[in-house]
């Protein structure tokens, strides 16, 4: 991701097949998005299940992640990061 030409601006987590989350997972997920953050790199994540949104919401993630960036199907947030204006490069 880092070498990525042009450089990776989004990434975008299919929820879909996430039915649960624990608190080693929930961590890890906080890392993934830590590591993304350090590179200016905006999380988003996809069909979201009730069920795990409450658990998003329990370990403090859906905070973290921001309900803005919870979108409904993949289509969704194509079309919202392809709508997002376009930073300059910093060089």
């Amino acid at each position: 991701m880092e070498t990525a030409q042009p450089p990776l601006q989004w990434f975008a987590l299919d929820g879909e097949a996430i039915t649960d989350i624990d608190v080693t997972g929930a961590e890890a997920l906080e890392q993934v998005i830590d590591w993304l953050e350090e590179r200016s790199i905006d999380f988003a994540i996809t069909r979201v299940s009730g069920r795990l949104e409450e658990r998003l919401q329990t370990y403090g993630l859906l905070t973290r992640i921001g309900r803005q960036r919870i979108y409904a199907s993949n289509r969704e947030v194509t079309k919202a990061f392809l709508e997002k204006p376009v930073e300059p490069e910093v060089v």
